[in-house]
């Protein structure tokens, strides 16, 4: 018998996280899936810590060579049985009854796609924040999935993979994978969903613990690449939402995500000694920002963001 859920996680040196983690699977509600942990060249123990979860038959351990989160996700894919996919990460937590409470709605409604509450934790300080949908809604056609996917912005985790639920054949026949940006792979992946996509499901619900800020993690690293994936990623969502012909309902949804872009990289930079934000300024998308008009931001900080450009004082960021 196959199982109808198959959870994909990419692994990589992430051995002090991984117990808990592999426990909240283990301690879910609902049985019959499967789990595939794709260990993307860890230099860690995370391979000598999976022995100790070998007899459990539906736990699957393959090692590959380093080739970053998203290529490591299509490994897991390609070997998945179940009709729904689950992509989860290695250093967060599940809630009990993700599936039990899931699955069967997805099974109801036969949708392409679920979205779920979830938890921020910093792991710094200890702080939660709480994101959720107002109630449980099925979206059936795909001018509604378009008016619908702007609002998922204000609940955040539109661009994230682990508060979602993809049935596998949707994502198979649409040719939708993941490429090896080396960040952002996860918003670029959505994008491409999005635009396939033709009914979905919001389940009201928490059902996922998200950490943030973990020591060693991507998030607090410097990456010089990261810009350039985000202007990929920005790109992305102009193209899309033009083809929809969506511009005007999203266009506050893209200028705010331009204005982060440029501030993410200004914290980035600062943490390079020596390093002039001269560049950042000079770019194309530092100048595109110069001319938009605070009419198509929302929220104070984005306006403020947008003041300090116009006034070119984005060099005292910090």
């Amino acid at each position: 018998m196959f199982p109808l859920v198959s959870i994909v996680l990419p692994t990589f040196n992430v051995e002090d996280y991984l117990k808990r983690c592999i426990f909240s699977i283990l301690n879910q509600t609902y049985n019959n899936f499967e789990v595939i942990f794709v260990n993307d060249g860890s230099t860690d123990n995370t391979e000598e810590l999976f022995h100790q979860f070998s007899l459990d038959s539906r736990l699957q351990f393959v090692t590959k060579k380093n080739e970053g989160s998203g290529i490591a996700r299509n490994y897991g894919l390609a070997r998945a049985k179940g009709k729904y996919i689950y992509f989860m990460d290695p250093d967060d937590e599940l809630k009990n009854d993700l599936f039990s409470d899931c699955i069967p709605l997805l099974e109801k409604e036969n949708s392409e796609m679920l979205v779920f509450g979830f938890e921020k934790v910093d792991s710094y300080t200890g702080k939660v924040e709480f994101f959720n949908t107002d109630k449980t809604a099925v979206f059936e056609d795909e001018e509604t999935v378009r008016d619908q996917i702007i609002n998922l912005s204000k609940i955040k985790g539109i661009n994230s993979v682990w508060n979602k639920i993809y049935r596998k054949d949707f994502l198979i026949n649409n040719n939708l994978f993941f490429t090896n940006l080396s960040t952002g792979q996860d918003a670029e992946f959505n994008w491409k969903v999005y635009d396939a996509l033709s009914n979905f499901i919001e389940k009201k619900g928490i059902y996922y613990r998200y950490y943030t800020n973990r020591a060693g993690s991507a998030q607090t690293k410097f990456n010089p690449e990261t810009f350039y994936n985000e202007v990929t990623l920005l790109r992305q969502m102009e193209s899309v939402t033009k083809k929809w012909g969506r511009q005007k309902e999203y266009s506050q949804l893209v200028k705010n995500y331009h204005l982060n872009i440029l501030f993410k990289e200004a914290k980035n930079l600062r943490k390079v000694p020596g390093v002039s934000l001269m560049n950042l300024k000079n770019h194309h998308l530092y100048k595109e920002a110069k001319k938009i008009p605070f009419s198509q931001i929302y929220g104070w900080k984005q306006w403020l963001k947008l003041l300090i450009i116009k006034l070119n004082l984005i060099n005292l960021v910090s």
